[in-house]
């Protein structure tokens, strides 16, 4: 299976062995997807902290956002996203 990404200017999309990826597809297929490039990914135990990241970038975007306090000391903000699955 060789995947392929290009994007800029006006073009961007994801191609499967030379094959447009239809962004319509059913969810069943999507999951089969990422199954399959998540399988192939992880051959070593170095992508853990890659997955994790996906993980983290998925809660962020699609979590239950939530603002928990300021911090005087570096100003920063603390919030967290949580997601039952």
């Amino acid at each position: 299976m060789k995947l392929v990404y290009t994007d800029g200017c006006t073009v961007s999309g994801l191609c499967i062995d030379g094959e447009p990826v239809n962004p319509d597809m059913s969810l069943e297929e999507a999951k089969e997807l990422y199954k399959k490039v998540s399988e192939k990914f992880c051959e070593t135990a170095e992508c853990s902290a890659e997955l994790i990241g996906e993980i983290r970038d998925m809660l962020m975007q699609r979590g239950e956002y939530k603002y928990l306090y300021h911090c005087e000391q570096c100003g920063d903000s603390v919030v967290e996203y949580t997601m039952n699955i």
